[in-house]
């Protein structure tokens, strides 16, 4: 009865997630839906919607507590695993905030920046490195506090799906309606942690395809970074996400990928009907504050900034409580006021950002149409001018044909036999047999006088055995 009661909440696009664990037991689970276009590629675009969704849920549940453990999408994120040399905490800070402006592919003005060290080396120490959007953290925090949540703790999805997993070794694909996880973890720490966009207009057989196609590239991506640290084909593979579950799901990976799906099991006790694939993110949160969870080198790294953490008030100022509180009913309609104004702040910023992405995307769809059309463009010149030769070729060959016509049968006397012609450089070779000299010459007088050749050209007249004559003529066209 004395357990620790912990409360997990797990915002996808498609739905929210709340966990409770009581001790190492599962105590309840439950799912609300979310309308479409509420949150995209992590971002929530309507938090006033989100956080009553999160409101209606927690009030059918009964639950009370505010300082609930929450988690936020990979996308954007950035994550770097350095080797730096051993310094002091405030040193570290430094040459974290340096190498992050060298390293990361954003300006540091859009990410908030965590770190963890991972253990101490007698020269040097791995630190972990995460830079998370501004842009999503933001509109979060704005949701739960309109939700009435004051989180001290905010977890990164793809570092709680490995803290579920919590092996040394492993692959996770988390797979979702609209979007999908991807993490190599090697070492006992996530090496890559990768979040894609599923387009929900697409068939599910495609959307899986891609799926299958990003995870063999971000497997190639690892081999090559990582040459003296393969992954083995033992290497087990765990699925997990709301559609985990789904058959077609399970046979498309199971076909698509040579690892070896191994069943997940949650370290919770729970009921048999439990679906810890799809509340796998929760119990990663939930892990990181119960016993169950001692032994693991899964960075434990809380994202929420510092600005956003609740923050305990020293022994000094309590006794300073009752003046402050005269002054709050004075200036708490102000206080309200700027809170409601802050809140409209963020709201416009959501708004601004979903029309940013959205620009950004018709930028990328503009840039590939002209791509194409330049694409199009080049075979359209390919073609004509493959057509142009062809023309040329066949205008050539029409030609080539109306003077043979010519030379072997209009003016070949009869009696003469040509026994052989080549055509090279604009040049029509004649070889053959007349039956003297005379007709050899009058062959020859005759394709002068058709006008069709620049020169007629008599190369060789030879005596046959036979008395006949053997000639040799060459005809240059005009």
């Amino acid at each position: 009865m004395f357990s620790k009661k912990i409360v997990t909440l797990n915002i996808e696009s498609t739905d929210i997630r709340l966990l409770t664990v009581v001790g190492k037991r599962v105590q309840e689970w439950s799912t609300a839906s979310l309308d479409s276009d509420l949150v995209k590629e992590g971002l929530i675009i309507d938090p006033p919607a989100v956080s009553a969704a999160i409101s209606r849920l927690m009030a059918d549940q009964g639950i009370k507590e505010k300082d609930i453990i929450t988690s936020l999408s990979g996308f954007q994120s950035v994550q770097r695993t350095l080797d730096l040399p051993k310094l002091s905490h405030q040193l570290i800070g430094d040459a974290l905030l340096r190498e992050a402006k060298r390293t990361m592919p954003v300006s540091l003005d859009q990410l908030y920046l965590s770190w963890q060290i991972l253990h101490d080396g007698d020269q040097t120490q791995p630190v972990f490195l995460l830079g998370i959007p501004r842009n999503l953290m933001d509109a979060q925090v704005v949701c739960l506090q309109q939700a009435g949540i004051s989180p001290r703790t905010m977890e990164l999805k793809p570092l709680a799906l490995a803290r579920m997993v919590n092996r040394p070794e492993a692959l996770i694909v988390d797979v979702e309606e609209e979007n999908a996880d991807i993490i190599v973890i090697s070492g006992g720490i996530p090496i890559i942690m990768r979040t894609l966009s599923m387009r929900i207009d697409q068939s599910l057989s495609r959307r899986l395809q891609y799926l299958v196609e990003e995870f063999e590239r971000t497997l190639q991506f690892y081999a090559s970074n990582h040459p003296d640290e393969p992954l083995g084909r033992s290497t087990p593979l765990f699925l997990t996400g709301g559609l985990a579950k789904d058959v077609e799901v399970v046979q498309v990976i199971t076909a698509g990928i040579e690892y070896k799906i191994e069943p997940l099991e949650s370290p919770f006790e729970s009921p048999p009907d439990f679906p810890s694939e799809q509340y796998a993110v929760n119990i990663g949160m939930a892990l990181k504050y119960t016993s169950l969870m001692r032994d693991t080198s899964i960075p434990d790294v809380n994202i929420l900034p510092d600005n956003y953490r609740p923050h305990r008030m020293p022994a000094k100022q309590m006794l300073l409580v009752p003046g402050i509180v005269a002054g709050i009913a004075v200036i708490l309609p102000l206080y309200q006021l700027a809170n409601s104004a802050n809140v409209e702040v963020y709201q416009a910023q959501a708004e601004y950002n979903k029309v940013t992405q959205q620009l950004q995307i018709r930028q990328l769809e503009n840039k590939r149409v002209q791509e194409i059309e330049a694409a199009i463009a080049k075979i359209e010149e390919k073609k004509q001018q493959l057509e142009t030769k062809i023309e040329e070729l066949g205008a050539g060959r029409l030609d080539i044909y109306d003077t043979l016509s010519t030379v072997a049968v209009e003016c070949l006397p009869s009696g003469a036999t040509l026994f052989s012609t080549s055509y090279s450089g604009g040049q029509l070779k004649l070889q053959g047999n007349a039956t003297s000299y005379t007709q050899a010459l009058e062959y020859s007088r005759i394709l002068e006088q058709t006008e069709k050749f620049a020169v007629v050209w008599i190369n060789s007249l030879n005596a046959a055995d036979d008395g006949t004559v053997n000639f040799s003529i060459t005809l240059t066209q005009s």
